[in-house]
């Protein structure tokens, strides 16, 4: 239920405040779990769009990731990497000083710009 209400909250325009929103609502506060004195858990989210600048070539498309992950628990590891990088980037993301796991939430990410070759056959 959680990724279904966190793809539902990418569909709006800010999807970190979106995120923030359905981490928040739909599972620190869910109805569903206020018997539970602890709500641990994680999300990775991936939207993509297209790149609107001009491209210089009908050749080449370009993609927007934008590629965020969010938390309860204290800590978080995260891995990944693209097809132009040598090795894979790893981050630990941590909740702040003071926040309390299971109560309290950490929202962390940011964007990529991909760029692929269109290939067309005759």
């Amino acid at each position: 239920m959680l990724a279904r209400e966190c793809s539902s909250a990418m569909q709006c325009e800010d999807a970190h405040q979106a995120l923030l929103e359905a981490m928040q609502n739909k599972f620190i506060s869910s109805p569903f779990l206020a018997s539970e004195d602890c709500v641990l858990g994680g999300v990775i989210v991936l939207r993509c769009c297209r790149y609107s600048d001009a491209q210089p070539s009908a050749d080449i498309q370009a993609i927007l990731v934008e590629f965020l992950w969010s938390h309860t628990t204290e800590s978080m590891c995260v891995g990944y990497m693209s097809a132009q990088d040598g090795k894979a980037k790893t981050h630990i993301s941590r909740l702040p000083p003071g926040a309390v796991a299971g109560q309290s939430l950490a929202i962390e990410g940011g964007v990529c710009r991909l760029v692929s070759t269109v290939t067309t056959v005759d």
